[in-house]
């Protein structure tokens, strides 16, 4: 009985690769993007990338409420609601960046995703602060719960979603014209 040379994908579930990959990239963009530069990033993401869209946002859902931007908190007639370090969505677009650039695909590939990926991830975002904002004014009891255990799920659950997508159309063999 001879045994066959396999050869195993980078990506292959029964090896480690892309695991520790993934690992290592969110590890180092974390350090990097969040804890270096942080000072620099997190204004830009909290202020400009996530509470002022979301603004213009909630004034075309809700245009009575007349909401508004104030530094890092989305104010209207009903609702307050601070975005802290960490409720800007940096993590899911981190975690997505890491999956993506720790698959074994092309750059371009891995470029493209990243580019698509930065649009999801933030229409993501804004839709959980759209959710946000209405738990805040119509259901202030539950905001706690949705906030720090349910809309985190759903992101990384959505980006997991995502991220399978694609990597399954870049291991799909390419059709025959």
């Amino acid at each position: 009985m001879s045994t066959a040379n396999v050869t195993q994908s980078p990506n292959s579930p029964s090896g480690f690769g892309f695991a520790w990959r993934f690992a290592g990239i969110f590890l180092l963009l974390q350090l990097v993007i969040v804890f270096q530069f942080g000072d620099v990033t997190q204004p830009f993401m909290i202020e400009r990338a996530t509470v002022q869209p979301s603004v213009v946002l909630l004034d075309t859902l809700f245009p009575a409420e007349k909401p508004f931007a104030d530094g890092d908190t989305v104010r209207s007639k009903a609702v307050s609601l601070k975005v802290l370090r960490g409720c800007e969505g940096t993590e899911f677009y981190l975690l997505l960046a890491a999956a993506i650039l720790a698959f074994a695909a092309s750059w371009r590939q891995k470029l493209l995703a990243l580019a698509a990926g930065i649009a999801i991830v933030f229409a993501l975002n804004q839709l959980r602060l759209l959710g946000l904002y209405i738990i805040v004014r119509d259901f202030r009891e539950y905001f706690q719960l949705v906030h720090v255990y349910f809309a985190p799920l759903l992101l990384v659950a959505a980006l997991v979603i995502v991220f399978s997508l694609w990597a399954t159309r870049v291991l799909s063999p390419p059709r025959a014209a």
